[in-house]
């Protein structure tokens, strides 16, 4: 018998998900691993990889990124330390993404803060890797090209998504600017190279991309946060743009949204969660119809759509002390959960979803494959 998504902080759902024999990464003596940066990612080949970024909590040694590659089983392949940045690193400790080239090299983006000569004030920048993680390229996040100079002021570049395009190059998405931050993307090659960009040219309120999905030929869609017409809220759009950059089409897929969650089916369809009116959003391939699925539940941290439905991962709420990754069917029925634990983030490979949890205070890292029942 399905439950709804709501009976998760009621009872225990009988079809709990079985798990494989985890694998283990602890932290360098007097670090941390930090809950908002370490992830995971799924890699062409079927395999995976894991960026690990770990700090000191007393801010007196260098914080520390890690590349972990797994066999398809969770076994670890390799483990190499990239690099180290500063005891106090705005980048390292939010907004560090990974992205699988096809190629097998990949692409680690990392936030930047900027002065108003584009001087970096704290770590940032595109690094291309080699598939055990040595750095072969490394190279900065400028402005925005189109910044007027009233915005190129000191500010953060955040880096909230990035995906591999078709063509060997990387789309970044976030958002910009000194507070609070507008929406921002852009295309880079594999070294790091601008090829295009786009972006809100005026900061009213938070504003960034969601997500991003590739396009045969090294196009791409994006789902962002602009602003409305009136710029007193915002719009969930659907952007896509050819292999140059250009934007093709603009799209207001929910009017007046500013709390939601959105990502891209396998298939390229957009979904969007609204917690705000219990409703999950799923689109047509054209965008320009959906149909709503009950969610009468939490917002949760992550969504990931796969071929049997979706798994949700959900933060610890008030009064428990772990958080659970759910799976739930294209009707939004719950078909299981998985053990408690404290869950970070959440891929998907050949249907099966693989998770990233941390123990205790972050001393360890826990690489999760989950077997769903």
């Amino acid at each position: 018998m399905h439950k709804s998504i709501a009976a998760l902080t009621a009872v225990v759902i009988a079809g709990t998900s079985a798990v494989a024999q985890p694998t283990v990464f602890e932290a360098a003596p007097g670090y941390l691993f930090t809950e908002h940066t370490s992830q995971i990612a799924a890699t062409p080949d079927g395999t995976s990889a894991m960026l690990l970024v770990s700090a000191d909590p007393a801010e007196q040694k260098a914080s520390r990124v890690e590349l972990v590659r797994l066999d398809r089983d969770g076994r670890m392949l390799s483990r190499r330390l990239v690099m180290e940045g500063p005891a106090k690193p705005y980048g390292l400790r939010y907004n560090t993404r990974l992205a699988p080239l096809r190629s097998g090299e990949m692409i680690l983006a990392l936030s930047s803060e900027l002065d108003a000569d584009s001087r970096p004030t704290s770590l940032g920048g595109i690094l291309r890797l080699s598939p055990t993680g040595e750095v072969l390229n490394r190279a900065r996040l400028p402005f925005p090209n189109y910044a007027s100079a009233e915005m190129r002021k000191t500010h953060v570049l955040e880096i909230a998504t990035a995906m591999a395009t078709a063509d060997n190059g990387v789309v970044l998405g976030g958002g910009y600017g000194p507070g609070p931050s507008t929406w921002w993307m852009a295309k880079f090659s594999a070294n790091g190279v601008r090829l295009a960009e786009d972006g809100a040219r005026k900061v009213r309120i938070p504003a960034a991309v969601d997500a991003i999905a590739p396009l045969p030929g090294g196009g791409w869609q994006a789902i962002a946060r602009d602003l409305t017409a009136d710029e007193r809220t915002t719009d969930v759009v659907l952007l896509r743009y050819d292999a140059t950059g250009k934007r093709q089409s603009r799209r207001v897929l929910v009017e007046r949204s500013e709390s939601h969650l959105a990502t891209f089916t396998p298939q390229g369809r957009v979904m969007v969660v609204k917690a705000d009116t219990s409703r999950l959003l799923l689109f047509d391939h054209g965008a320009t119809s959906s149909r709503e699925i009950a969610w009468a539940g939490p917002r949760p941290r992550k969504i990931v759509a796969d071929d049997e439905g979706f798994l949700a991962l959900f933060d610890k709420r008030q009064g428990e002390t772990e958080g659970r990754i759910v799976r739930l069917d294209r009707e939004g029925s719950v078909r299981w959960q998985s053990p408690p634990g404290n869950y970070i983030d959440l891929i998907s490979v050949g249907g099966e979803p693989r998770a990233l949890a941390l123990d205790g205070e972050g001393g360890s890292a826990t690489y999760i494959d989950l077997k769903s029942r």
